[in-house]
């Protein structure tokens, strides 16, 4: 992917992340006005939170950790456009891949206006369809950027890049939602989830390994530092992903802020000199 094509790829998503802000704001405000704001039941997932007497369940929180989510997508690109603008960096596309999974997080946010949580609707389906796509997006586009970045797989970014949305997509099709379990993080819950669950968990690891491993064949400091980056920052996404108390809201963004601060940053050393 030419610089010209990766960096319309950052302005067009940095676009499209401000109108979905912009409608989901005006949305919220309107439900604010007319008080058709209804918290989730507290089912919470996993269980065991309820019994922990500093994760007790805020609602506030939770709509905290969504915004959250959506607000750092285009900080985020907006920081990248200006860092990598002249710099020819794959691992930056499929990172785009996982902002795009945090700005699916902002689907969550409609769920407890105007009962469309408990509404059996089609909209109510397309969120958990969006949702559940950038569940699998985030573990798979660090993977991608792991393993597909070296020198032999750049000519075919571009194809590779749709083929992750692709995949994600078609296994979020697939998978059937459980409509009646909306649980206190404003999540639709969906089939399979201990298999879901396995899933990421492997796609995650082997893409923190993938960089490690690539870091020592290398002998590259900054691989190694970018392994810990992806481990930091799929634990910060997934316990905003979670959140429903203000620990979590505290501890992943503290997570995600400084994952995506150490992967810039040695991304940005790594490719400074080539």
């Amino acid at each position: 992917m030419t610089l010209k094509l990766r960096n319309n790829l950052i302005l067009l998503l940095f676009a499209v992340s401000l109108c979905c802000i912009l409608v989901a704001a005006a949305i919220f405000l309107v439900a604010v006005a007319q008080h058709a704001i209804t918290p989730p039941p507290a089912h919470r997932i996993p269980a065991f939170l309820n019994h922990l007497a500093f994760a007790r369940y805020h609602f506030v929180a939770t709509m905290l950790s969504i915004t959250v989510l959506v607000l750092y997508v285009p900080t985020t690109l907006f920081v990248m456009y200006r860092a990598f603008e002249n710099t020819q960096t794959s691992e930056i596309i499929f990172f785009s891949g996982f902002l795009i999974s945090c700005l699916c997080e902002g689907s969550r946010i409609l769920l407890p206006l105007f009962g469309l949580g408990a509404s059996f609707s089609q909209l109510q389906f397309f969120c958990g369809r969006i949702l559940l796509i950038g569940r699998i997006l985030a573990p798979l586009s660090l993977l991608a950027a792991a393993i597909l970045s070296d020198i032999d797989q750049r000519q075919d970014i571009e194809r590779n890049f749709m083929i992750l949305i692709a995949v994600s997509t078609m296994f979020a099709l697939v998978i059937p939602l459980n409509t009646t379990e909306f649980t206190s993080s404003c999540t639709i819950h969906w089939g399979f989830s201990r298999l879901i669950t396995i899933v990421k968990t492997f796609f995650a690891l082997t893409a923190i390994l993938s960089f490690l491993f690539g870091g020592l064949r290398h002998d590259s400091k900054e691989l190694k530092m970018v392994a810990l980056a992806a481990t930091f920052l799929l634990f910060g996404y997934q316990l905003l992903a979670i959140s429903d108390n203000f620990v979590f809201l505290a501890v992943g963004t503290a997570f995600l802020v400084s994952g995506t601060y150490l992967l810039l940053l040695n991304l940005h050393k790594l490719y400074m000199w080539k």
